[in-house]
């Protein structure tokens, strides 16, 4: 349909009262509408506030507001506000908005005036009159639809794409659902040339697997293009997919790395950000620093965090070992200001946190007496895994007499028994062991504890072995090193378990001058060496430690007697020739040396 210049001139003079932005009191969320976009590349929204001619603020709450808002006019651009602003009316207007005589008159030109209507425009309209008409399909919509199938392959990629959207949502028709397939069928067939990163990024959350590396593909070409926002929304993608494509993934947090001098993301997006980190494995420090100083500003604005937000957070920071006092002291004070206080669970996963990352703020440390009276016997009993947990998480940061938690009944046999009844047979072992760190950490550190405490051949009474690794390529490093410095087997015991419940790589016996000795050696004043080769995993990161029950087990075995040698995985994985690895291992020997009082 063809319009005079006069005509456009006159419409622009009608809307141009709502269509100016300091007039506006606040913007729908849809898309804007296209102001005769054959003609002019103008644009409007439907506004929640107007001002009519007279200059008077008109709310559109009510079809009356509509109408009234602007003389009722034939036009495509004048139907399409309309229709625009009808749909986001309650449903209740909207059951009155179709039988009114003015909706009518519209419905009336749109199916008049239909043939010469413009795709895209006639796209929109169907996308507001399928809100409107939910559940059938009146002859307007028929035809529209009709017109569209015949044309959906002549559309550019961006048409097509804002065709299945608007049908996505409203398959409630078999007509809809036919239009819905034929344009989706044509829109992935053609996804070569989709150039905007907004619908490759809607294509891909609408994708079958089969068509996900082309999609991935096109993203690669796409990501300079793309806004933070937008790698955010792929990165998502990926994670709800479980599908680490590595290169994209490294493509996309390098360009999100470079995008801004910060992440401008709100904050329940930057707690899905770590936590897609955490899924997809992505531990690159600078994007972590990054994400660690945007999420320090919104835990010490006023911004409320959900329990579920919370949770997701601590679990993240805990998969990555992300160490970050001052991210991790923001995060606990927000956990404690909370007038509810936190929950068993909440609080369970923050002290396990706390003992990865082996940092416990001085406020939850203070708090824990008041705290842990959330745990009390029922819990103990009917959560023991979970109460396992906790106690052991406390026995990591040092923290159990500050606890006061009833450690006779942890290390009683009533708890153990309803530990053992309450898990799976593959499950208790790791437990037990965990009874048995507990059980050194109040036998070695709290002096003025005198109750029940686990019998010494507990772990072999309850045959427990420690598992070990088949494939351990870093101890077998420091293992073959050692070897070219002295016969393995009368030197080096391998996969020594401790009585504490520990797991050394290596052990070994040094006399005064540091020199190896026979492991069946019986002299006690010989100094006991421990080699721990600690792999990715074993590592925080943001600092080179251990983490927390690498830093309980070093203790531990020091105050039995021990020299604990920590070997990084960097480390030992560095150097690449024999002689370059004895060499190192020596190192580590020289300075393992007893000192003058052995």
């Amino acid at each position: 349909m063809m319009y005079r210049t006069s005509l456009v001139r006159s419409l622009y003079r009608t809307v141009g009262q709502f269509c100016k932005k300091p007039q506006y009191v606040c913007t729908s969320s849809r898309p804007s509408i296209s102001l005769a976009s054959h003609l002019s590349q103008r644009s409007y929204s439907v506004q929640a506030t107007v001002n009519n001619d007279s200059g008077k603020a008109v709310k559109l709450q009510t079809v009356n507001d509509i109408f009234d808002a602007i003389p009722l006019k034939e036009e495509i651009n004048y139907s399409l506000w309309v229709l625009e602003a009808l749909s986001e009316l309650p449903k209740a207007e909207q059951t009155i908005a179709v039988k009114d005589p003015k909706f009518l008159q519209i419905m009336d030109f749109l199916q008049q005036n239909l043939p010469e209507f413009a795709p895209p425009d006639v796209t929109k309209c169907l996308k507001f009159l399928m809100i409107l008409y939910p559940n059938d399909d009146p002859e307007i919509i028929k035809k529209m639809e009709d017109q569209i199938k015949q044309v959906d392959s002549r559309m550019s990629v961006n048409q097509l794409y804002e065709l299945v959207i608007s049908h996505k949502a409203t398959q409630t028709t078999n007509l809809r659902k036919e239009v819905y397939k034929q344009a989706k069928e044509n829109l992935f067939l053609r996804w070569t040339e989709v150039n905007e990163p907004g619908v490759l990024i809607g294509m891909m959350f609408m994708a079958e697997d089969q068509v996900l590396p082309n999609l991935e593909t096109k993203a690669l070409q796409l990501i300079e293009k793309m806004s933070q926002q937008q790698i955010f929304s792929v990165l998502y993608f990926l994670c709800q997919r479980k599908h680490r494509n590595k290169p994209l993934i490294r493509a996309l947090v390098f360009h999100l790395n470079n995008k801004g001098k910060e992440l401008l993301l709100g904050p329940n997006k930057l707690v899905h950000l770590v936590r897609i980190c955490a899924k997809l494995n992505i531990y690159d420090d600078v994007l972590l620093k990054r994400w660690s100083v945007a999420m320090y500003h919104h835990l010490v604005s006023d911004f409320q965090l959900s329990e579920v937000a919370t949770s997701s957070l601590v679990w993240s920071i805990s998969a990555l070992r992300w160490h970050d006092p001052t991210l991790i002291d923001a995060l606990v004070k927000k956990v404690l200001v909370n007038d509810t206080g936190p929950s068993t669970d909440l609080l369970t996963s923050l002290f396990m946190m706390c003992a990865t990352v082996n940092y416990m703020p001085h406020e939850l440390r203070d708090s824990l007496p008041e705290l842990c009276k959330a745990f009390d016997k029922n819990f103990m009993i009917e959560k023991s895994r979970s109460f396992l947990e906790i106690v052991w998480s406390l026995a990591v940061l040092q923290a159990l007499n500050e606890s006061r938690l009833p450690l006779n009944f942890i290390l009683g046999p009533e708890f153990q028994s309803k530990l053992k009844a309450s898990l799976p047979d593959a499950v208790y072992p790791a437990a037990c062991l965990k009874l048995m760190n507990i059980n050194s950490e109040v036998k070695l550190n709290i002096p003025d504890y005198n109750d029940v405490l686990l019998p010494d051949d507990f772990l072999q009474s309850n045959s427990i072995q420690i598992p070990v690794k088949k494939n351990r390529p870093l101890v077998d490093k420091a293992a073959v090193a050692l070897a070219n410095m002295f016969p393995i087997e009368k030197f080096l015991k391998l996969d020594v378990q401790s009585p504490e419940g520990y797991l050394i790589d290596i052990e070994m016996l040094l006399n005064s001058a540091g020199k190896a000795q026979p492991v069946n050696s019986s002299n006690s004043n010989l100094q006991k060496l421990a080699i721990k080769v600690l792999d990715f995993s074993g590592m925080m990161l943001n600092t080179e430690d251990p983490v927390g029950r690498f830093k309980m087990m070093e203790r531990h075995l020091s105050q039995n007697g021990y020299k604990v040698v920590m070997i990084p995985y960097h480390e030992i994985a560095e150097p690449q020739t024999t002689v370059k690895q004895v060499r190192y291992m020596q190192q580590k020997l020289d300075l393992s040396r007893p000192t003058a009082s052995k």
